[in-house]
C-alpha cells in the first residue's frame, strides 16, 4: 500500500531524455470510500548536448484507473539538463466494497516527426505502472464480553471500533452456535461511534422477555456460549459483519430450587417398645429410617429448570433418589450409627443447582443381645450336660433380656424352659444348669435370648459321649483324644469338637477351647454357618483350616473371606487364634459396601464349631 508512485520511460535510444508520470495521495474519504490523487507528467534531460527542439505540439494521453484524464497536445521541447512539466491534474479513485484498491496509471506521449541527431528518438513513448492505495476502513471491529446475570437483570457489553462516525451498526445475538440457521435473542440497530478509529464501549440491557427466553434456553446448564454479530452499514449499504463469542452465566444463588422441609419417622416405632426412650428417636440397628416429602413440601425448580433428584445423606451414608411428583416416600435403610446424626436432603435441579435442608435425628444406641453361653457334656463324655448362660445386652429404657432353653433328640424339638437370669449394667448371667443326657445319643439344644426388640436362637449339638479310653482293632488306643499305636502318636480317627456355639465373633467374644491347638494331631478347623433372623440356617457352611504350626508361631490375626450364593454375597471375618482361645474383632458384625460397589455382609455368618484335626 502506498500514498505515491511513478513510472519512467526513455525518449531516446541512449537513455538521456526521459518521460515520467507520477502520482501522490491528496485525501481519502472514508464515508464515500474513495481516494483523491494528484498526478503529473514531465520530460527531463540528463545532461548537456541532449535536447529536443520543436515548435509543433505533440499529443499526450494520461489514463488513471482505466479512465482518460488528459488527452491534448503539448510542446515537448526540452533544453539540455532541464526538466519540464507537460501536464498535471487530479483524479478520484473509488475503492472496492471492502475498502481495498489497486489501480493502473500511464502517460503516452507522441514524438513523431521530430528530427534528432546522435541517437534515435522514439515516435511514441509510454510510461506506465500500478499501485495499491491505502485501505479505507469499512467493516467495524467488534468484541463482546462474557457476563453473569440474574433473572431480574442481564447486560451485555461490547466494543466497536469504526472507521467513520457516519457508520451505523446492528447488534445480533444468536442462540444457535453453528450453521446458517439463526435463532436471534437480540436484534438491535442504531449503534454509532462518536470518534472514528477509537474503541467505544456499549451496553445492551435485556428485556424481561429476553431474560426469560435465555433462562428457558439454559434449562440444563448454568453457562451457555452465545454467538454475537455486528453488521456495519454506510447509510443503507451493508458493508459487512464481524462475529464474536461470549459466555452467559447464571448467578446460581438466584435460581436455586425452592425446598424447605421434609419429615422422617421410624415406621416400626422401636423407641416406643423401649419404654422411657423419647418416642421420636430412632433405634440403632433396628429402625428403618423413613423419609417423606409431601406434595406441598416437594422441591420446585426455578426459571426454566426442572427437578432431577434428591441426594439423601444420613451420617456417613449417601443415596440418590429420582425426583417424583406428588408425595414421595423414601425408605433409606437401617440406622447404623447412634447419637445426634445429621440428616440432610439436597434437592438437585436439571442445571445441577442444589438446595439443602438438614435436620438432626436422635438415634438411641442399641446392639443385639450377645450370648457367651455354652452347652457341653462334662468331660465331653458323661451324661451330665452343663448349660452355661451369660452375655451382654443394651441397657437402655426398660430393656432387659430373658433367656430360655430346650433340647431334644430331634433338631428344633422340645418345650422351652425359662432361665431366671441375673442382669446388671448391660451384662446377664446365671449359674450353670445341669441336664442329664444319655451319653450314647446325640441331642440338639437351643438357647434363646431375647430383649424388647430382638430374639436370638443359638443351636448346639451334643454328640454321644467320648469314652476316656478306647481300644481299636488295629491295636491303637485313644486316651482322651490322644491316639497311640505301640506307644507312638498316630492320626485321629475322628474330628473332635473343641467348641460349639453360634457367635459372630465380635470384639466382645472370646472362644475358649476345651483342648489346646497344640494337643491336636494337625491343627483346627473353624466351621462357619449362615445366620439370619436370629437363627443359624441349615445352609452356607464354610470351613477354614489352621495348621497347628501356624498357631505355635503366633498368635496371628487371620483374615477369612468367602463368596456366598454364587458370588452375589460376600463375607469376611478377622480373628486372633491362640493355643487355647480364639478372640473376635469388632468388624465381624459390619455390613459395608466397598469402593467398587461390592456388598460385604459380615453379620451373615456365625462361628458354629471348632474341630480338632
Amino acid at each position: 500500500m502506498a500514498t505515491s508512485g511513478s513510472a519512467t520511460s526513455n525518449v531516446i535510444s541512449n537513455g538521456k531524455i526521459h518521460l515520467q508520470i507520477s502520482w501522490s495521495q491528496a485525501s481519502q474519504d472514508i464515508t464515500g470510500n474513495y481516494t483523491k490523487i494528484n498526478w503529473n507528467v514531465r520530460i527531463y534531460s540528463d545532461g548537456s548536448g541532449w535536447n529536443i527542439q520543436t515548435s509543433t505540439n505533440r499529443t499526450l494521453k494520461v489514463v488513471i484507473n482505466g479512465s482518460t484524464v488528459y488527452n491534448s497536445g503539448v510542446n515537448v521541447s526540452i533544453n539540455s539538463g532541464a526538466s519540464k512539466t507537460l501536464a498535471s491534474g487530479s483524479a478520484t479513485i473509488y475503492h472496492n466494497a471492502d475498502g481495498t484498491k489497486s489501480f493502473s496509471f500511464s502517460a503516452t506521449q507522441s514524438f513523431s516527426g521530430i528530427s534528432f541527431s546522435g541517437a534515435t528518438i522514439y515516435a511514441s513513448v509510454v510510461a506506465s505502472s500500478s499501485s495499491t492505495l491505502n485501505t479505507i476502513p469499512r467493516v467495524s471491529s467488534f468484541d463482546s464480553f462474557s457476563f453473569t446475570f440474574t433473572p431480574t437483570e442481564a447486560k451485555l457489553q461490547f466494543d466497536i471500533t469504526a472507521g467513520s462516525t457516519a457508520f451505523n451498526h446492528k447488534l445480533q445475538v444468536d442462540l444457535n452456535t453453528s450453521g446458517t440457521s439463526y435463532n436471534y435473542l437480540i436484534e438491535q440497530s442504531g449503534y454509532k461511534v462518536s470518534t472514528a478509529n477509537k474503541k467505544t464501549r456499549f451496553t445492551y440491557t435485556f428485556t424481561e422477555a429476553q431474560r426469560t427466553r435465555l433462562l428457558n434456553h439454559m434449562a440444563n446448564t448454568n453457562t451457555v456460549r452465545l454467538r454475537t454479530f455486528l453488521t456495519t452499514y454506510n447509510g443503507s449499504t451493508q458493508l459487512g459483519w464481524k462475529e464474536s463469542w461470549c459466555n452467559a452465566t447464571i448467578n446460581t444463588s438466584t435460581v436455586l430450587p425452592v425446598f424447605t422441609d421434609f419429615s422422617y419417622s421410624d415406621p416400626d416405632h422401636y423407641a416406643l417398645m423401649l419404654g422411657s426412650v423419647p418416642k421420636n428417636n430412632l433405634v440403632q440397628r433396628k429402625s428403618n429410617l423413613k423419609i417423606e416429602i409431601s406434595s406441598t413440601q416437594k422441591a420446585v425448580a426455578q426459571y426454566g429448570a426442572t427437578m432431577s433428584k434428591y441426594i439423601v445423606t444420613f451420617g456417613n451414608t449417601s443415596k440418590e433418589y429420582a425426583y417424583g411428583n406428588g408425595t414421595q416416600s423414601i425408605s433409606f435403610g437401617i440406622a447404623q450409627q447412634s447419637g445426634n446424626i445429621n440428616l440432610s436432603i439436597q434437592a438437585v435441579d436439571s442445571r445441577g443447582n442444589k438446595t439443602t435442608v438438614t435436620k438432626t435425628v436422635a438415634v438411641t444406641a442399641y446392639d443385639y443381645p450377645k450370648s457367651n453361653s455354652t452347652v457341653a457334656r462334662v468331660n465331653n463324655y458323661e451324661r451330665e450336660t452343663m448349660i452355661s448362660v451369660a452375655g451382654t445386652y443394651t441397657a437402655v429404657g426398660e430393656n432387659v433380656p430373658t433367656a430360655f432353653y430346650r433340647y431334644s433328640e430331634q433338631s428344633g424339638g422340645g418345650e422351652w424352659d425359662s432361665i431366671p437370669i441375673r442382669f446388671s449394667n448391660g451384662n446377664f448371667s446365671y449359674d450353670p444348669i445341669t441336664i442329664i443326657c444319655d451319653n450314647s445319643k446325640t441331642f440338639y439344644f437351643e438357647i434363646k435370648i431375647q430383649d424388647l426388640l430382638t430374639e436370638i436362637v443359638i443351636p448346639y449339638i451334643i454328640y454321644p459321649g467320648e469314652t476316656p479310653i478306647t481300644f481299636y482293632e488295629d491295636g491303637s488306643i485313644d486316651i482322651k483324644g490322644e491316639y497311640l499305636q505301640n506307644g507312638i502318636p498316630c492320626f485321629s480317627k475322628e474330628n473332635k469338637v473343641l467348641w460349639s456355639g453360634g457367635w459372630f465373633m465380635n470384639g466382645n467374644q472370646t472362644v475358649t477351647l476345651n483342648e489346646s491347638v497344640s494337643d491336636q494331631q494337625n491343627g483346627i478347623v473353624l466351621v462357619w454357618r449362615e445366620y439370619n433372623n436370629g437363627t443359624m440356617q441349615n445352609s452356607g457352611i464354610h470351613c477354614y483350616y489352621v495348621p497347628k504350626r501356624v498357631v505355635a508361631d503366633g498368635p496371628w490375626g487371620h483374615s477369612i473371606s468367602w463368596a456366598h450364593y454364587g458370588g452375589t454375597t460376600y463375607a469376611a471375618k478377622y480373628v486372633y487364634i491362640r493355643d487355647t482361645q480364639i478372640v473376635g474383632h469388632e468388624m465381624n458384625e459390619n455390613t459395608v459396601t466397598s469402593d467398587c460397589g461390592i456388598k460385604i455382609s459380615n453379620n451373615l455368618f456365625v462361628l458354629w464349631m471348632v474341630l480338632g484335626v
